[in-house]
This record gives C-alpha cells, structure tokens and sequence, in this order.
C-alpha cells in the first residue's frame, strides 16, 4: 500500500509489516510471533506551516494487536535504515516490495533481477561510481544491441534509398499522389529488404529497460553523497547555476549533465531526421521528433546527476553505433538485393504467377481512392 502527500487509509486486512520511507531511508515495524496487525490505520499528513520548498511530512499509524491472556508478551520488530534493495531482501520479509523498481511487471523483473545484480557487482571493484555508471550502461546497451541492429541497418538502408526516395518526390508532387508515392516507396524498401516496422522494434524493446532505469537511479542509495567530476552528489542534480528564482517546470538551476544529455539527443534527431530527408513522414512528425530533446531537459534537469550520465552515455553508444553501421552497410549489397527482387518478380510474372488477394485488395483500395480524389477536384 502506497500513500501520498496529505491521505490517509485504513486497512482492513491484517498486515505483517507497516513502514514508511522516503528517498533512501525507512522505518519499519514488524509483527513477530504470527500475531499479524489488525485494524491498522495509515495517515500521511503534510506541514505546510513551512513556506518553504522543503517542507515536512508527518506520517503515522494506528495498529492493533490481538490480545492472547494464555501469551500475554506480544513482540515487535523494528528497522530504521537504508532501503537498499539487497539488504532488504536479505531479511526475507518482502521488505524490498516498498521500493518502486518499476511500472510493470517486465520493468521491476528487469531491475530485481538484471539491473540491481549487475550494479551490485560492479560494486566490488571499489571504482569511481560515475565510472560504474558509465560500463555500467555500456553493458546494457551491448546486450540490447543484437536485438535492435535491423532497425540501425535499416535506417543505413534508407540512407542508400535516398536517391530513390527523391525521384518518388519529384514523381508524384501533388497532395492527391500521396497513396502512390507511399505504395511506391514501401516498394523500394521490399525489394531492399527494409521493413519500416523495423523502427518501433528498439523502442518496444527498450522501454522496460528505460522505465526500469528512471526507477532505479533515483532510489539507488549507492550513489548518495558520491562525486564525480564536477558532481559533487550523484543522486542530486548537478548545478553549475543558480538562478535565484524558479521558472515553471524547469527549475531554479541549470544541470550540466542534463544539459550534455540534451544536447547530444538533438544531435542524435538531427542526424536521423537529415537521414531520413526524401522519405514520407506524417504530419507534424518532424516537429515532434525536435521537440522531444526540449521536453526532456525540462524534465530531467532536476533528476540525479547519475540518470542523467546514463542518459548520456546511452544516447552517445547509440549515436556512434549508428554511424558505424550506417558506414560500413554495403550499397553494393543491398542494389545486388533490389536486382535479385526485380529478377525474381520478373520470373514470377512470365509464369503467369497470380497476385495475393492482399495485393489485389491494395490496388482496390488505391483505384477507389483516386476516384475519390477525381470527384472531389471536380467538385
């Protein structure tokens, strides 16, 4: 059970345990003697006497036990202390349950049984965290990387494709040829063996591992008070300036590495959208794809220093494998694959081979959208 700021609960089924926590630290009392809690009643009440950002927050609780005249002594546990996960396990309580390692169950399996065993063992070399952080992030990247290269080849794919993609443009300028260009340019792509479903793969993918990592570095105790570079704190933000005043959803500082994080994911749109120049788009997808880098300096400005130096490190592997890929993806390959497509559906037609009713039902589709498109000129 989860409160916020200013609620309260009461709980009618018994509990093992009740405990209250906040970043990095948690009281814990436990019912010994399988005398659960019953009747408990949990309030989180917030002091806002304070005006000031950092205001307290009062928490308490009303738990009853039953009463046994045959055992008058009822015994009572309690944990005041870090929430590290692995000592928190250790008791073998559930205690771990309170930290929240994710927002599904694919994200808190990843950080329980991935994430936090891996930090952990880099742990034992006694280095600088900031450089855990760093092989720590290149570990996951390298073991993620099998599984997105189609869509790095893919977008190496559409770079030689552009030639092609252009001629399409000049082809087919008008509004109402828009069906044909696009039936015309996902016929290029088959013939080169580029799928655009391709594309939503890595982020499928990754986005369990980057949920499971925007849980993990905030709730981390491990990087409490530990400096790297200019950073004097990795679980707080790194301020290189005070503003004196706040601006709404920013902050009242400026993060250096939220700013280094920012600037390499605008380059990183930049070079996949000059990429992806002569390719069709949807509406407002350009704006979208540059707007995303801004969004995320808002956010991230005031999260650890530590999120925000993996953030950076993932973004800069993933730039540079996909340059590299994009570089050594032979053309030659892939014009001898469009050559051997052309020969193959030129055979297929002399023998008189049929159409899918797939492909049948596309050209319908297409000559009913061009008449709707005739009689609407006309109109």
């Amino acid at each position: 059970m989860g409160l916020g700021q200013d609620k309260s609960k009461q709980v009618k089924t018994n509990l093992d345990w009740v405990a209250f926590k906040d970043q990095y630290f948690a009281a814990i009392v436990t019912a010994e003697g399988n005398v659960p809690f019953e009747n408990a009643e949990v309030e989180v009440v917030t002091d806002k006497r304070d005006t000031a950002a950092n205001y307290l927050t009062d928490m308490r609780a009303v738990i009853g036990l039953q009463y046994d005249e045959k055992a008058p002594q009822m015994h009572m546990g309690f944990y005041y202390g870090p929430t590290k996960l692995r000592d928190l396990r250790a008791m073998h309580r559930g205690y771990e349950r309170m930290l929240p390692l994710g927002w599904t169950i694919i994200s808190k399996s990843i950080s329980r049984y991935l994430i936090v065993p891996v930090f952990n063992f880099l742990e034992k070399f006694n280095w600088n965290y900031g450089i855990i952080i760093i092989i720590f992030t290149l570990l996951i990247r390298l073991v993620l990387l099998p599984l997105v290269f189609k869509s790095y080849q893919g977008g190496a794919i559409m770079r030689i494709l552009k030639p092609e993609m252009e001629a399409l443009n000049k082809k087919y300028p008008a509004q109402e040829q828009a069906m044909q260009k696009q039936q015309a340019m996902m016929a290029i792509q088959k013939k080169a063996g580029y799928s655009p479903m391709a594309g939503c793969l890595p982020i499928l993918i990754q986005m369990p591992f980057l949920t499971a990592m925007f849980m993990f570095f905030p709730i981390a105790i491990e990087l409490r008070q530990k400096s790297f570079l200019w950073c004097d704190d990795l679980s707080n933000y790194d301020s290189i300036l005070d503003f004196g005043f706040n601006i709404p959803l920013y902050g009242d500082h400026i993060s250096l590495f939220c700013l280094l994080m920012f600037g390499m994911q605008f380059f990183y749109t930049w070079y996949t959208m000059k990429q992806q120049a002569g390719t069709q788009s949807m509406p407002g997808m350009k704006f979208m794809m540059y707007f995303m880098p801004f969004m995320m300096l808002f956010i991230f400005n005031s999260q650890s220093a530590g999120l925000n130096l993996y953030y950076l490190i993932s973004l800069t592997f993933t730039m540079c494998t996909m340059m590299l890929i994009r570089r050594f993806t032979s053309e030659k390959k892939v014009r001898a694959r469009m050559a051997a497509y052309d020969q193959k559906h030129a055979n297929d037609k002399g023998k008189g081979k049929k159409k899918s009713s797939f492909a049948k039902r596309l050209e319908e589709l297409q000559k009913q959208a061009e008449q709707m498109q005739k009689q609407q000129n006309r109109q």
